[in-house]
């Protein structure tokens, strides 16, 4: 039917993440190279095109996403349809509002919300926003962590540091806030590649990626230099 290849790679990863063997940044590498199996709803036409089923889960619409035709058949009803699709071709397309659920029913079942599905580039804050900084109430760990074990890899980045930010404007939300300090003559292409880094940790809702500058006038960014960074490139 050239369907794609169901490896066998994506259940494993989530059973990783379930024992807490692998975190949500290695699943997400995992996902660009799975494909999943949709159940195609009742009375869906045949053929290749994808129809998400919506379900309810943690109070937010989402669609069941399955790693294998097993993990299907135990949640789906007996004969239901399916169509196996590459999970990257879904992104594209994917409505706001819809999370996922990968493996509904089982016990590495992993509730994906609606903000985390699409990698999203990095929100950058404006300089001279007006903003009410200060410090999250729950250090996100998951996040910090990630960034430490990665930014490493990011030559440019000389400290990071991380605050709670809230920006004004109608609708805005505290959102997690991550700060670069960047070498001169840094790659224009750092802030997106971190910006991936961190919005693969990043499951508890939206987040802001700035530039640190000392004097720039931006109150998040004077807020942070006058902290200790999480993150600090080694002189050696």
């Amino acid at each position: 039917m050239g369907e794609p290849d169901l490896s066998p790679r994506l259940r494993e990863a989530l059973e990783a993440l379930h024992a807490g063997q692998v975190t949500l940044a290695d699943l997400r590498e995992v996902l660009r190279e799975s494909a999943v199996v949709v159940a195609k709803p009742a009375g869906a036409s045949g053929g290749r095109a994808v129809s998400l089923p919506v379900i309810e889960a943690d109070g937010e619409q989402a669609v069941a996403l399955f790693s294998s035709l097993e993990t299907l058949a135990a949640a789906a009803p007996e004969g239901a349809g399916y169509v196996a699709v590459a999970f990257e071709s879904l992104l594209p397309g994917w409505p706001d509002q819809l999370g996922a659920v990968f493996d509904l029913g089982q016990e590495w079942a992993l509730h994906v919300p609606a903000h985390a599905m699409k990698e999203p580039a990095p929100i950058v804050a404006p300089a001279g926003s007006h903003a009410v900084v200060g410090e999250p109430a729950v250090e996100p760990e998951q996040l910090l962590n990630q960034l430490r074990r990665q930014l490493p890899q990011e030559p440019a980045v000389e400290a990071a540091w991380r605050a709670l930010v809230l920006l004004d404007g109608p609708g805005e939300i505290p959102h997690v806030a991550v700060g670069l300090r960047l070498a001169s003559g840094a790659d224009e292409q750092v802030l997106a590649r971190v910006g991936r880094m961190a919005a693969a940790a990043a499951s508890e809702g939206p987040l802001d990626l700035i530039v640190v500058e000392p004097a720039s006038g931006d109150p998040v960014a004077e807020y942070m230099l006058a902290q200790a960074p999480f993150y600090r490139r080694d002189a050696g």
